[in-house]
């Protein structure tokens, strides 16, 4: 028969109480800070010191932080959400004993750092003992880190205080109690059939012994029968013989007021409920609930039990076992199902298959931790090629997985390209994984090149577009368009312009130049050719005066876009957009030009400037920002530039756009 104790729990799948699956939050980052203590009698209770213990997951049995002499672990004990196994290990030092140990009180607290609420929870599993392969006694507490899934800010610490409490066992009543244990056993040795050999059930870990059934042979004053009568043989007390011997025939024959409560909890082969199997317990049958529950009130006695209308692709591996009920006990006893060869391992008895599902989402990020589309991503025999978010979601059955990453971007390499993971259900997990430039022989980085986009527009005296004038960069050539316009992609970095081609009759103060290409730039670069001898009035017809259009590009020490900047020219104001542009379109003239307002953790430039804008002119002017501070980090080098603006240049009546660079002095 199987004898249920006490401490009867599931350390490898956690028994859900009350039938909840909490909701975690995988994401966010407690600081945990054990304590044990235990109470002498008559005395207050002492927190222990040097208490050796180790933290193991509960799914998959691995120890994830360990506090003992032969392994200590470093830095702060900080652990993900989840479930989690507290061992202690030397408990006969800790409280006199190493038998029939259970912690008198478990509580738990959860707060966010440096806010200490002093809410202690009473935890429902206070643990049990449990004996390693190697022979030693260890005490095992189950415990959540449990945070609220929807929970906004992950990025913040949380502490929890977990405290065990064991009253202290004297020396005389562990002696007592291996000398009750020693008699029971003498006092069973006569019996042909009874032994006691405990086991451990590796699927769920539960703490039982089994026990055999009293034979038909009798002593004066005993009295045996096949109906399951007491033994008064086997324990001096009757009512004690009663309790941990008799049939499911004769619980009536037991004290109604000794009765215990016993709750089966039918789950599945992922540890999750399963509801309308039938428990029979004696004579009584219940259903379980939604949450995989029945529950029975007994008098203390020994009973079977057995489960029926078991789901189809599900069996039971133990049948109509016994098991004893203890006077005043409320157990919760956990049996899991498994699953047969041909059922569909992604589906759980009962439910819904997409609550049986979840989502992982690879995001594949460069060393900068910017987004990298075009990688990728393996999962089983689905593949999937990462967007311009770096994203490569997977809806997949709850279950174990592989994963693999390939087609990396030319001079990337990634350290974990293959690994596993597992989907609970429900879970909506986003994994990062950054890439790693690979280096060349002589140290220098091998990644991509970056590049920018550079457009020169060639105007004549009165702003309008010049086709057909050649540009050269580099070894580069390309003529303007019907706009004027000749654009170049190009790698970051310095190159040389050259301007040729001109028409007729006209030239070009700037033909030869260099300039520089950040990356992901888009640049408009204007130049303005001139008359020889400066008289244009044969072969320039006349032009309606019109507006002009002036971009202000607001970017901060990175180059990057600033957005919410205020941007005033002459009367009329405009707010950055995402690329940090404010695009003005006024009447031909000169305006005064200022920033007006900035986003926070940026200083305010006690500047103002005067712009002139063209008639059908169309000029980007960009303006680096200046952090609070009055410096422009960049690894370690600072600068004592705070706005750098670009310069127009008036040359010949046309007007040039040059950007100018940053001094940096170590």
């Amino acid at each position: 028969m199987l004898k249920v104790n006490k401490t009867l729990l599931t350390l490898s799948s956690f028994a859900i109480l009350a039938g909840v699956t909490p909701m975690i939050n995988a994401q966010a980052a407690v600081n945990l800070e054990p304590e044990v203590y235990v109470q002498k009698e008559g005395q207050a209770p002492e927190v222990q010191g040097n208490v050796e213990f180790q933290i193991l997951n509960a799914d998959t049995q691995e120890v994830v932080w360990s506090q003992t002499k032969d392994n200590k672990s470093e830095g702060q004990l900080s652990l993900p959400a989840g479930n989690y196994i507290y061992r202690l290990y030397n408990i006969a030092d800790l409280v006199g004993s190493d038998k029939d140990v259970t912690a008198e009180k478990v509580q738990q607290t959860m707060d966010p750092e440096g806010q200490a609420s002093g809410n202690y929870t009473d935890a429902s599993q206070k643990g049990a003992l449990n004996t390693l392969d190697d022979g030693s006694v260890v005490y095992d507490l189950p415990f959540t880190l449990e945070v609220a899934q929807d929970a906004e800010d992950t990025s913040a610490k949380l502490v929890s205080e977990l405290d065990v409490y064991f009253n202290q066992v004297a020396s005389g009543e562990a002696e007592s109690a291996a000398s009750s244990e020693s008699e029971t056993g003498d006092a069973g040795a006569g019996t042909a059939n009874e032994a006691e050999n405990p086991a451990a059930n590796s699927e769920a870990a539960v703490s039982e012994s089994i026990e055999a059934a009293p034979t038909e042979s009798q002593t004066d004053g005993e009295t045996s029968s096949s109906e399951g009568q007491a033994n008064p043989g086997v324990a001096a007390d009757p009512a004690q013989a009663s309790s941990e011997v008799a049939s499911e025939a004769a619980p009536e024959q037991v004290a109604a007021a000794e009765t215990g409560k016993l709750t089966f909890q039918i789950l599945d082969d992922k540890d999750q409920p399963v509801a309308n199997t039938v428990v029979t317990l004696g004579e009584q049958a219940v259903t379980t609930d939604a949450s995989g529950l029945a529950v029975f009130e007994v008098p203390a006695g020994t009973y079977n039990y057995n489960v029926t209308e078991i789901p189809e692709g599900y069996t039971l591996d133990v049948t109509e076992p016994s098991i004893a009920v203890e006077a005043g006990q409320d157990m919760t006893f956990p049996l899991n199902l498994t699953a047969t060869a041909e059922d569909d391992q992604s589906q759980a008895p009962g439910d819904d298959a997409t609550a049986q599902e979840g989502k992982w989402t690879f995001q594949i990020l460069d060393e900068n931790d910017k987004p990298v589309k075009g990688v990728t991503v393996t999962v089983g025999d689905q593949s999937l090629t990462t967007d311009d978010q770096g994203l490569a979601a997977f809806t997949l059955p709850v279950g174990d997985y592989k994963y693999s990453i390939s087609n990396l971007p030319k001079g990337y390499t990634i350290e974990e390209a293959e690994s596993s993971f597992a989907i609970d259900p429900g879970q909506d997990m986003t994994f990062p994984l950054n890439l790693t430039p690979v280096e060349s022989g002589d140290g220098s980085s091998d990644q991509p090149t970056q590049t920018g986009k550079w457009t020169f527009q060639i105007l004549d005296e009165k702003d309008q577009p010049v086709k057909g004038v050649s540009v050269t960069v580099d070894d580069q050539t390309v003529s303007t368009d019907d706009k004027g316009n000749a654009a170049f992609t190009l790698a970051v970095g310095e190159h040389t312009y050259k301007i040729g081609n001109l028409p007729q009759g006209y030239t070009i103060d700037q033909s030869e130049s260099t300039f520089a290409v950040d990356p992901d730039q888009d640049m408009t670069f204007p130049l303005n050719l001139s008359r020889v001898g400066g008289d244009s009035s044969e072969s320039v017809p006349p032009v309606k005066v019109a507006n002009g259009r002036l971009t202000v590009q607001v970017l901060d020490e990175n180059d990057h876009g600033v957005q919410g900047v205020q941007v005033t020219v002459g009367d009329k104001a405009v707010l950055t957009d995402a690329q940090g542009n404010a695009s003005f379109e006024m009447p031909a003239g000169e305006y005064k030009f200022a920033i007006t307002q900035l986003p926070q953790g940026y200083d305010l430039p006690s500047m103002e400037d005067t712009i002139a804008i063209k008639e059908n002119g169309n000029m980007t002017w960009p303006v680096n920002l200046l952090k609070k501070g009055g410096f422009l980090p960049n690894t370690g080098e600072s600068t004592g530039l705070g706005i750098t603006l670009g310069a127009l240049v008036l040359a010949g009546g046309g007007f040039f756009l040059m950007k100018g660079r940053r001094n940096h002095s170590k």
